[in-house]
C-alpha cells in the first residue's frame, strides 16, 4: 500500500499540466504582487476602468483554462489590461522564432521595412521594401496586430504604439511573451501586395533557437541556432532604414565598435537609490529597427558632417549641418544608460560648448530611445537650461518593504559617512513613507530622486556664474518609442518653456519597475510598476484628462510631425528631416 501511495505522488509529482488549484495559487499571487505594489492602480481604473482588485472574471477563466499555454496567456492578458509599458508576465522559455522580414505600421498599412536576401533572393522573392504584408498564413496582418496587442511588451501605455510592437509579434515570435510562439510550422505562407496592388503568395522559412515550451513542466528538444538568424538580428539593431537605393551605414558609422567605458562605482548605501532611479524599456523590442541605436531611424541631412559618433568611446552622434544661411547642430541621445554616466556627461557637455560656439539652434533626437537612469537625464538638462527647473519627482507605491529598504539605506549611508543630502532624501522617503502609511494613504506626495530636492535645479555654471552648457532654440525629437526616460527629458524642457518638442505622442512609459518571481508552480516573472513620475504642472492632452502624469499620456508634441509614412520609408526620412528643419529654423529670429 505505501508503494502504491508513493507512486501515485510521484506520478502526480510528474503531471505534464498543471492542476486546478496550482493555477489559482499562481494567479491569485500574480495579483497579489500589484495590488501590493503596483502604483497607478487607481489612474488606471480612471483612465480603462481595468480594476486590477477584481479577480472573479480572471478566476473563472483560469478555471476554465485547458492547457498550461492557456493559463500562461490568461497572466500575460491580466498584466497587459492594465495598459503599463513597464509591466509584462513572462514565461521561461528561450525559444524564438523569425522570419526574414520585418514590418512597421505606415499610415495604417502593414508595410515591410526589412528584407534578408540571404534568405529571400529577390529572384525568387522579388517583393521590396515599402510593400504591404497582407497576411500570414491566411490571417490579415492587421488583423493579427489587433489580436495580439497583448503580447506588446515595452508599448502598452500608448495604442499606436501598441500595435506597433504587435505587428512585430507576426514576424520576431518570443515565447517567453507569447506561449504559442512555437506553434508554427517549417515555414509560412506569406502575402505580399506589391506598388502595382497586385498579392502573390511566398513560402518563407522559420528561423528557431531555442526550446520550446510545451507546458509547465515538460520541453521539448532543442534547436540549433544558425548564423543567419544572429546576423539578422543584429542587423535590425543597427541599420536603420533598408530601401531601394539603401546605402548600408549613411552616418558613417563603425557598426562593429562598441563603446568602452569603464563600469562605474556604486557604493552599498547607493544602491537603492540607483535602482530607483531607473525607468527603461524592458528586454525585447521584436522587430522594431533603431531602439537605442546610435544611429538615428532617418539618413543624415544634406551636408551633414558629422562629429561624434565613429569611435567606440562615443556615447553619442553629433554633428552640423547648413540650412539656407544658419548652421543646425544635431545630436542624438540613443539611450539614457550609457555604459559610464560619468564620462557620457562630460562628452555631452564639451559637445554643448562646441554647438553653442559653431551653431544657431540644436536638434535633439530621443526617438526610439528605450529610457534609462533619470538623474542622467537630469545632468545632461543642466547642460540646456538657462535657467532653474523642476527636476524628477516620484509618487512612490507604499509598502513595509520600502519602508525596510529605505531606513536600511539610510543606516548604511550614515555609517559609510555619506553626503548630507543622501541621508536626508533617505530620511524623507523613511518619513514620508510612514506619513502615508499611518494615513492609509496608497502613495506618498511628490518626492525627489536625483539631489535634496526637484525644485529650482541650477543649471551648469562656471564659478564666475557663466552658463556652461547650450542657450540658443531646441527642437526635440520624439515618436511613439521614446520611453520613460525618454519621454520625462522631453516634458521638463517642454515645462520649462526651454525647447519645442517635434514628432509624435511619446510611449506613456511614467514610472519606475521592479522585477518578481510572479508565479511559484509555473515559473513566471513579472514587472511591477512601484511609482508615478510627475511634471511640473498638470498637462492637458488630447484623449486624456488634465495630468501631472506621463503614465500613458506621454508627452504631446508642441508640433506634430509624422516619421511613420510610406514616403519617409522609401527615402530614408527625408521629408522628415524636411520637416523637422523647417520648423527649427522657425524658431530663429
Amino acid at each position: 500500500m505505501r508503494l502504491f501511495l508513493t507512486l501515485l505522488l510521484l506520478a502526480l509529482s510528474l503531471r505534464a499540466e498543471l492542476t486546478t488549484d496550482q493555477k489559482l495559487v499562481d494567479f491569485q499571487y500574480l495579483a497579489a504582487l500589484y495590488n501590493k505594489h503596483y502604483a497607478p492602480d487607481e489612474w488606471k481604473l480612471q483612465l480603462f476602468n481595468f480594476n486590477l482588485f477584481d479577480l472573479a472574471p480572471w478566476t473563472a477563466r483560469v478555471r476554465q483554462s485547458k492547457t498550461d499555454l492557456e493559463f500562461y496567456d490568461i497572466c500575460i492578458d491580466y498584466v497587459a489590461s492594465l495598459n503599463d509599458s513597464h509591466n509584462s508576465f513572462t514565461i521561461t522559455s528561450n525559444f524564438y522564432a523569425s522570419l526574414p522580414i520585418a514590418a512597421d505600421i505606415y499610415e495604417g498599412k502593414v508595410l515591410i521595412d526589412f528584407i534578408n536576401r540571404t534568405s529571400l533572393p529577390s529572384n525568387a522573392f522579388p517583393f521590396r521594401i515599402g510593400d504591404e504584408l497582407v497576411s500570414v498564413d491566411g490571417r490579415p496582418a492587421l488583423e493579427l496586430a489587433e489580436a495580439w496587442q497583448r503580447y506588446s511588451i515595452n508599448g502598452l501605455g500608448n495604442q499606436s504604439t501598441k500595435r506597433r510592437f504587435a505587428v512585430g509579434t507576426i514576424t520576431d515570435r518570443f515565447q517567453q511573451l507569447f506561449p504559442f510562439a512555437h506553434q508554427i510550422g517549417e515555414s509560412a505562407l506569406v502575402e505580399v501586395r506589391n506598388a502595382e496592388g497586385e498579392v502573390n503568395a511566398y513560402v518563407m522559412p522559420w528561423t528557431k533557437l531555442g526550446t520550446p515550451l510545451t507546458t509547465a513542466g515538460t520541453f521539448r528538444q532543442a534547436q540549433t541556432a544558425t548564423p543567419e538568424t544572429t546576423n539578422r538580428i543584429d542587423l535590425l539593431k543597427v541599420r536603420g532604414y533598408e530601401y531601394e537605393g539603401w546605402q548600408p551605414n549613411p552616418w558613417g558609422l563603425d557598426l562593429s565598435a562598441k563603446p568602452e567605458a569603464e563600469p562605474e562605482f556604486v557604493p552599498a548605501y547607493l544602491q537603492t537609490l540607483r535602482e530607483l532611479q531607473t525607468s527603461a524599456a524592458q528586454g525585447s523590442t521584436y522587430g522594431v529597427a533603431g531602439f537605442d541605436a546610435l544611429a538615428p531611424a532617418f539618413n543624415p541631412p544634406a551636408g551633414f558632417v558629422r562629429r561624434l559618433g565613429g569611435a567606440n568611446t562615443d556615447f553619442f552622434l553629433s554633428g552640423t549641418y547648413p540650412a539656407g544661411n544658419r548652421r543646425i547642430g544635431f545630436i542624438r541621445i540613443p539611450t539614457f544608460s550609457p555604459a559610464n554616466t560619468n564620462a557620457a556627461i562630460n562628452q555631452f557637455a564639451g559637445e554643448m560648448v562646441f554647438l553653442q560656439a559653431n551653431t544657431d539652434a540644436l536638434v535633439i533626437d530621443v526617438m526610439r530611445n528605450g529610457g534609462g537612469n533619470l538623474c542622467y537625464a537630469e545632468a545632461l538638462h543642466r547642460l540646456l537650461q538657462t535657467g532653474t527647473f523642476r527636476s524628477v519627482a516620484y509618487e512612490i507605491r507604499v509598502t513595509n518593504l520600502w519602508v525596510a529598504v529605505f531606513s536600511s539605506s539610510l543606516r548604511n549611508a550614515k555609517a559609510a559617512r555619506a553626503e548630507q543630502w543622501i541621508i536626508d532624501l533617505y530620511q524623507n522617503y523613511t518619513d514620508g513613507l510612514v506619513s502615508a502609511m499611518q494615513e492609509n494613504r496608497p502613495r506618498t506626495g511628490d518626492l525627489p530622486i536625483c539631489g535634496p530636492t526637484f525644485d529650482d535645479i541650477e543649471p551648469r555654471r562656471a564659478p564666475n556664474g557663466t552658463l556652461l552648457g547650450y542657450t540658443k532654440p531646441i527642437l526635440v525629437l520624439v515618436d511613439g518609442l521614446s520611453n520613460s526616460a525618454a519621454e520625462w527629458f522631453p516634458a521638463a524642457l517642454q515645462d520649462a518653456g526651454r525647447a519645442t518638442i517635434f514628432g509624435q505622442r511619446t510611449n506613456g512609459a511614467g514610472g519606475n519597475p521592479m522585477s518578481y518571481t510572479a508565479t511559484a508552480f509555473s515559473e513566471g516573472s513579472t514587472r511591477v510598476t512601484r511609482t508615478f513620475v510627475t511634471r511640473a504642472r498638470p498637462v492637458t492632452t488630447p484623449g486624456f484628462p488634465a495630468s501631472r502624469y506621463i503614465e500613458n499620456v506621454g508627452v504631446y508634441p508642441d508640433v506634430l510631425g509624422e516619421f511613420m509614412t510610406k514616403e519617409n520609408l522609401l527615402n530614408g526620412g527625408r521629408t522628415f528631416t524636411q520637416s523637422f528643419t523647417e520648423e527649427v529654423l522657425k524658431l530663429l529670429p
